[in-house]
């Protein structure tokens, strides 16, 4: 029996294939770069690519980092903070991106039927009308869209 369980998860875990001796690495960023490619390209795993690397990097630190030094045990709580910035950070510039591509689309809509209504809008760009709703007002801030007479029988203007 002389082992402890966690010290058989750490070597045998097909959860992550980690770089070797990621956890002792003196770099955050680099450990939380390295955690990313890990959980990103691993197909056996139970949750989405951030819960199964923020699960090993806990998993570590609780389990089989318990006698850390503190010197280690710092840069890995820095780790994990840098990890949910860095895991994100593309995915953020994403969901921009695809903002933007409804945001032209909803242009293009706008400009070739000026009279469709916002449930029209919604199902045909297959998102929800208070996600349609949310863009005709950035569009309105923006002064590239303008609703020309009443809700009901008024239609929307684009601005060339």
């Amino acid at each position: 029996m002389g082992t402890y369980w966690s010290a058989g998860v750490t070597k045998k875990s097909r959860a992550l294939a980690l770089d070797s001796g990621v956890f002792t690495w003196k770099d955050p960023r680099r450990i939380a770069l390295s955690l990313k490619r890990s959980a990103l390209e691993s197909t056996p795993r139970k949750g989405t690519p951030y819960q199964s690397a923020m699960s090993m990097l806990n998993f570590y630190i609780n389990r089989a980092g318990k006698n850390l030094p503190k010197s280690q045990r710092d840069i890995l709580e820095k780790a994990k903070t840098g990890f949910s910035v860095i895991f994100y950070r593309k995915m953020a510039k994403t969901s921009q991106k695809t903002r933007e591509k409804t945001r032209e689309k909803l242009i293009h809509l706008f400009r070739e039927n000026p009279d469709i209504t916002i449930e029209q809008l919604a199902k045909t760009l297959d998102v929800s009308a208070k996600g349609v709703e949310w863009q005709i007002r950035q569009l309105k801030k923006q002064g590239v869209l303008r609703r020309v007479g009443p809700d009901k029988g008024g239609h929307w203007a684009v601005k060339e």
